[in-house]
């Protein structure tokens, strides 16, 4: 059976292609701006910091 046949709504697959598209481009920009964080004379320790904002930010709170 087609997995793309059990839902049916077109709904669904915009959102989900919408969902992919974003998470790519924050994957994106986390990466590159590690790159131009580390060319700017920023440390590691500086760069893990920020990603854990940024990272954090964009995952659900569970509180």
């Amino acid at each position: 059976m087609n997995w793309t046949k059990r839902v049916e709504d077109p709904n669904v697959w915009r959102i989900y292609r919408a969902t992919v598209a974003l998470s790519i481009a924050y994957g994106m920009a986390l990466s590159l701006l590690a790159i131009f964080l580390d060319a700017n004379g920023f440390t590691k320790s500086d760069i893990g910091s920020l990603a854990l904002v940024f990272g954090s930010a964009l995952s659900p709170c569970p509180w």
